[in-house]
């Protein structure tokens, strides 16, 4: 089967065969993808013409050349810049412009020659040329001449500049640029590049760039690859990174949004911005797990580090896996091992963003599946219809924010230990902080954020509702592990519309390890509801300290179950059952507040809600 190569300078990384296929990159940008044996045919005839100073050939290729370099330039500048109207006439300033007016990238073509000042100083405009809007003034911009001399080329077999293959791509090249004919092909400006003046332009990389043969991905149709005419012969070279990765579980059952997205995450191993993007209002139907690059394609151990970045553009992926596809995580980054995760797979960032997915509440099915990341980010992304909506294991600083989780059946975001061969929990931590974030759960087993075996955690603004759940918080540090620490979270909010199962928060841990939560209100209070629900491995002594907790329950609601006499707590203005002032209060009556197990004096501090008379 043919190979595919990434043309280098100065020479490919093996001998190619005829038929493979050279891709041809700017700026690690796919621009052109021909076989090599075209390459080698382009190749030998450039050097012929070189070589041959007297001939006819070479002055036709020096023309060709000359007229290829002009025409990207005039691409570079047009593709860049949003140009206004039916052009500008400088003799009489119409429209009416002034550099006070204009808004950076607006463009005019100039049709009447004049000389006018329009804010900064007397400037003859001539007709056909362009001028911008750049840092606050109008510019005057470059002539755009019509492309005529590859016409005249004589196009016969003992004097052809051009191949066949070159006559092709130019076919569709602008000719005579003008502001009816504003638009390049998209090929030849995929690239970063800077405008005339001081304006600096990006063309990013996005999904749209790895659509095929005409068709448009995210239109929420989830058309197969097999009804679009593909057979599994011709997606191989379509699309194929997805090949090279996915082998002979890449076929026609595919939906073609599938197919382009992993096409284009895939490739941003090979490219030097790491960075991905959809264009806005698109809805993808994804019916196959899509595998993220862990590394980039060069990254050697304990070197270079990178980030791999992911702006959906607040576009919905509708998750339409079944059966054994749909196992695992819709988005899929895990280390192979326990080596790769402690040494290469950790040293990079992965961050998501602007995002709504949508799953079918298929049993072991998940939004995210992510393991060993290091400073990765997920923002403002909406999750409905899974099990579990983000399953992480060693995400070390890693942050989660503006967060949605709805009615997940067993956790909208849980962290646990690493799962994958040779991970054991003391290499496994996850370090994460979670910012203004809401977990809603939809059953009576579900929690909403569950946090087992992370190390030093932090959080605020977090809102927990449901029409039933577990837990809204859980924190265990695992049996066995040792290198679990503190946590601390401020302003937590509980709207449950039925009493959590066993408590609002559930803390599990050791070691005299710190649990804190400073400031906590609960809107829907049943008489009875655990505010808390403790354990403490192996007779140790953990320590919870709750500030500034109330609920509209009053003074009948809230109980804490101790379920061993391991725990500490410090209360400090926390409306407990019959509001008790000081610690005598509760051991007098500790059946009524603290439930299974009261702690021993020495670990009880109380500082009450109200002043006692």
């Amino acid at each position: 089967m043919a190979q595919e190569y990434i043309a280098s300078l100065p020479s490919l990384p093996s001998t190619p065969s005829p038929t493979d296929l050279v891709i041809i990159e700017v700026d690690g940008v796919a621009t052109y993808k021909t076989t090599y044996a075209n390459l080698t045919a382009l190749t030998d005839i450039a050097i012929t013409n070189v070589s041959n100073a007297t001939s006819s050939a070479q002055s036709d290729a020096i023309n060709a050349q000359s007229d290829a370099t002009l025409a990207l330039s005039q691409i570079a500048t047009i593709s860049v810049l949003s140009l206004q109207g039916n052009g500008w006439n400088a003799l009489t300033n119409t429209p009416i412009l002034s550099d006070a007016t204009g808004t950076d990238l607006d463009a005019y073509i100039v049709n009447v020659t004049g000389t006018r000042n329009l804010g900064s100083g007397l400037n003859t405009w001539t007709a056909g040329t362009i001028m911008y809007h750049a840092g606050g003034i109008w510019t005057p911009g470059p002539t755009f001449t019509t492309i005529t001399n590859l016409d005249n080329v004589p196009n016969s077999t003992t004097r052809k500049a051009v191949t066949a293959n070159q006559l092709a791509a130019l076919t569709n090249s602008p000719n005579a640029l003008s502001s009816a004919n504003p638009v390049a092909d998209k090929i030849y400006v995929d690239a970063m590049f800077n405008a005339a003046g001081s304006v600096a332009v990006k063309q990013f990389n996005t999904i749209q760039n790895y659509e095929t043969d005409g068709f448009k991905s995210g239109d929420g149709l989830g058309r197969l690859l097999s009804t679009l005419g593909y057979t599994n012969t011709t997606i191989q070279t379509k699309f194929p990174n997805t090949y090279a990765l996915r082998g002979g579980s890449f076929t026609t059952a595919w939906t073609y949004d599938t197919a382009v997205i992993q096409e284009s995450t895939i490739k941003l191993k090979y490219l030097k911005s790491m960075r991905l993007q959809s264009e806005d209002d698109r809805t993808y139907v994804v019916n196959k797990q899509i595998i993220l690059p862990a590394v980039r394609f060069d990254n050697t151990e304990g070197t270079n580090p990178y980030m791999f970045i992911y702006d959906w553009g607040g576009t919905t992926i509708v998750d339409s896996r079944t059966g054994g596809d749909a196992t695992g995580g819709l988005f899929y980054k895990v280390p192979v091992n326990s080596s790769d995760a402690n040494n290469i797979d950790i040293e990079y960032a992965h961050i998501h963003k602007n995002l709504r997915v949508r799953g079918q509440y298929i049993i072991g099915s998940y939004a995210f599946e992510y393991g060993s990341t290091k400073r990765s980010q997920f923002i403002n992304i909406d999750m409905a219809g899974y099990v579990i909506g983000m399953y992480f294991a060693q995400m070390l600083s890693c942050k989660l924010s503006d967060l949605n989780s709805f009615s997940a059946t067993t956790s909208g975001v849980k962290f646990t230990q690493g799962w994958w061969t040779g991970a054991i929990p003391a290499e496994t931590v996850s370090q994460p902080r979670i910012d203004n974030c809401r977990f809603y759960t939809g059953s009576a087993t579900a929690t909403g954020l569950w946090l087992e075996n992370c190390d030093s955690i932090g959080g605020a603004n977090l809102q927990f509702e449901g029409s039933a759940g577990k837990y809204g918080l859980y924190y265990d540090t695992l049996a066995g592990a040792s290198t679990i620490k503190n946590a601390m979270f401020t302003n937590l909010r509980f709207e449950s519309e039925s009493k959590y199962t066993n408590a609002l928060i559930g803390y599990k841990s050791r070691d005299g390890f710190h649990f804190i939560v400073e400031l906590g209100w609960h809107q829907a209070v049943t008489a009875g509801t655990f505010l808390m629900e403790t354990e403490a491995y192996d007779g140790t002594n953990p320590q919870v300290v709750l500030s500034y907790w109330d609920n509209n329950g009053g003074a009948t609601a809230w109980r804490i179950n101790n379920l061993n006499q391991g725990t500490s707590f410090q209360l400090n203005h926390v409306r407990l059952v019959g509001s008790p002032q000081n610690v005598a209060d509760i051991l007098a009556s500790g059946t009524t507040i603290f439930a299974t197990t009261m702690p021993t004096s020495n670990r009880l501090q109380i500082t009450p809600i109200q002043p006692t008379a």
